[in-house]
């Protein structure tokens, strides 16, 4: 595996800086730089991760190793078949017309498994399932008219959203830009505003993973904005669109190491989980007070706030998406590496890994912890880190 900090050092000879060089422009340390270079310390910081892309002049996908996929991964198929229905939607290709399609209850059963995959972070069987769905959803939309129609393509938005999901988790950045993209086209000329809105937060979803979060973060503000008039009347849909673009706009600004603006946006979410009671899963958000609670230590540790403090007493089993409970302890994980607490970190590792399977071993972040917690025990490797090395093979 090559790590963010050996790209880091390919990036800084092609750029021709020293380590020195480097250093002072992100006011660190040449130790520091030579540390992360060779994974000996993890580069784990999005904040850092972004400065770092700026000086070098590279992307952040380039960096965490996104735009290079491991051709031998069983989800690759997968892929490549969600690749061609998504091809054959922009071409209007598909099943043929005269066939009649799946009655809209067949279709909603369908969306409704899609969308509980996607929530399990269960990948490989949602990609299985997702290339006919979509082909018949489509088919659907093409076939029938007038409020059938509008019900189908509502569910058509549906799975390409979730087709988005897949693709972000497995590296396809692409792919998940064709398929939120897809999605805008047939929300826009629907004109539900919350229906507009869901599509922009999977659309910054992806902004924020390809490395430019500065557009991710003015799409959460111009949603915000069209949001706001339909708070009044809009119901809990409205609220919790709300109140997760804020969530996203409070990561976004934790990634610059803007406090300020990051606490705002925290505020404002808990406003609104507060709202809604409890939490829901309108328009696929997982919203409320429990993933507000994940995202403040989200928030925390990226701004190197005492994120372990945040956490105190809180389940995050209490979400029901399985992919932000992973995401949950990763970022504990991060947590107990700062403090060179190992162990800890290992342990919480192989909890997000257990929870979140593929998304975990593919997410660059937790393969940056565990290739420098290999490489930091290689000689006498104790447990939880030889649990974790088998868990998620760096090397």
């Amino acid at each position: 595996m090559i790590t963010v900090g050996e790209r880091v050092a390919h990036a800084r000879k092609v750029a021709g800086l020293t380590q020195d060089q480097l250093a002072a422009r992100v006011d660190r340390t040449r130790e520091w730089v030579s540390l992360i270079e060779r994974g000996v310390v993890p580069l784990d910081s999005m904040s850092m991760i972004n400065t770092l892309a700026g000086v070098l002049g590279v992307g952040v996908s380039y960096l965490l190793g996104l735009d290079d996929p491991t051709n031998d991964d069983p989800v690759m198929p997968h892929v490549k078949a969600l690749r061609h229905a998504l091809q054959r939607s922009a071409f209007g290709l598909g099943t043929p017309h005269a066939t009649v399609p799946k009655t809209l209850d067949e279709l909603r059963a369908e969306v409704d498994t899609a969308n509980r995959l996607r929530l399990d972070a269960a990948f490989m069987k949602l990609g299985e399932s997702l290339p006919g769905l979509l082909d018949d959803l489509r088919q659907a939309v093409t076939y029938f008219d007038g409020l059938d129609r509008e019900v189908a393509q509502i569910m058509l938005v549906e799975a390409l959203h979730d087709a988005r999901a897949m693709a972000k988790k497995v590296g396809a950045l692409d792919l998940a830009w064709i398929a939120a993209e897809q999605a805008r086209s047939i929300t826009e000329r629907l004109g539900d505003p919350l229906l507009i809105a869901a599509n922009r937060w999977n659309l910054a979803e992806v902004a924020s993973s390809d490395g430019d979060p500065r557009a991710a973060a003015n799409l959460c503000a111009a949603t915000l904005d069209d949001l706001e008039p339909e708070l009044a009347h809009g119901g809990p849909g409205a609220w919790a669109l709300w109140g997760q673009m804020h969530l996203k706009a409070a990561m976004m600004a934790a990634y610059w190491s803007r406090r300020q603006d990051a606490m705002a946006h925290l505020r404002a979410a808990d406003d609104a989980a507060r709202r809604l009671g409890g939490d829901r899963n309108d328009y696929g958000t997982a919203f409320g007070p429990s993933n507000v609670r994940i995202h403040r230590v989200g928030v925390a540790v990226e701004l190197g706030d005492d994120a372990l403090e945040v956490a105190k007493g809180f389940n995050p089993k209490r979400v029901r998406e399985r992919e932000r409970q992973a995401r949950y302890w990763l970022d504990i994980a991060r947590a107990y590496s700062r403090r060179q607490r190992y162990n800890k970190a290992a342990s919480s590792l192989l909890r997000a890994e257990k929870i979140g399977g593929a998304y975990i071993r593919r997410h660059p972040l937790a393969r940056e912890i565990t290739a420098a917690l290999v490489r930091r025990e290689r000689a006498h490797m104790r447990e939880p880190v030889a649990r974790l090395a088998r868990a998620i093979p760096v090397e």
